[in-house]
């Protein structure tokens, strides 16, 4: 876009020179506008110089002033801020779903004070023998996650991970 196309595009200097150009200032129809738009001076000033004015201050300036309703052109930022404000409603619901699924995740995650789960390269459950014999009270090992990590592991068809014991 060109710097004379940006330049009719701009609503704050539309407004400006529109104020100048009817000479609206001296008539004292400026601070009925201000008074009308509910702002300051100053925040008129800051309006000259931006290149979207907010459509509600958009719909007061065209009514108070008598203006055509096509006065300001319709900005494309009208429609992109839409569009981002609606990409960012699905962001913070995407956000909102990872944390979710990252506390979910937390909570299953391995830990070898939980249950201890052997598992291969490709994340499959596998069946870890111990070479130790099945004996009443035997937890001496069982949460030892370095001698987990040592014993022979074994996958069967239809059988999830777990622990197998020799037996006397």
């Amino acid at each position: 876009m060109t710097a004379k196309a940006n330049y009719i595009n701009h609503h704050g200097i539309l407004l400006k020179d529109y104020i100048i150009s009817r000479n609206i200032n001296s008539k004292g129809q400026l601070n009925n506008l201000i008074a009308a738009l509910g702002v300051t001076r100053q925040n008129l000033d800051v309006m000259y110089k931006q290149e979207v004015i907010k459509q509600k201050y958009r719909d007061i300036i065209v009514k108070h002033l008598n203006l055509p309703d096509n006065f300001f052109p319709a900005p494309k930022e009208d429609v992109q801020a839409d569009r981002i404000m609606e990409l960012q409603q699905q962001l913070i619901q995407s956000k909102s779903e990872v944390i979710r699924l990252m506390k979910k995740l937390e909570q299953s995650q391995y830990s070898p004070k939980l249950f201890p789960v052997v598992v291969d390269s490709n994340n499959k459950d596998k069946i870890a023998l111990v070479h130790q014999k099945a004996a009443a009270g035997y937890t001496k090992n069982f949460m030892d996650a370095k001698f987990i990590a040592k014993l022979p592991t074994y996958s069967f068809p239809n059988t999830k991970g777990g622990f197998a014991f020799e037996i006397e």
